[in-house]
């Protein structure tokens, strides 16, 4: 016998999500079976791939927190960068 093949004698195992089986415990077949999972982010696999890249990963956080602070700058000092103040 090789492995795979099926045996005659040996019945095969019930469906334990069978409706008949659902309909007993008092569970419809949409509370068994739901249309996603909350736990997994389905990502596109081009993000999974630069979200599991940890060097890539670090030079976009880099790059937005530069970005950021450029957005940001004239809330983040009070100096007026076209004053000119200069001593001759």
């Amino acid at each position: 016998m090789t492995i795979g093949t099926p045996t005659p004698n040996v019945p095969a195992a019930p469906d334990p999500m069978d409706d008949d089986h659902l309909a007993d415990a008092g569970i419809t077949t949409e509370e068994a079976h739901p249309r996603f999972s909350p736990r997994r982010l389905k990502l596109p696999p081009g993000t999974r791939t630069f979200l599991s890249n940890k060097k890539a990963l670090f030079g976009f956080i880099l790059f937005m927190i530069i970005m950021l602070a450029a957005i940001f700058a004239p809330l983040l000092t009070s100096a007026d960068p076209l004053s000119t103040d200069y001593e001759p």
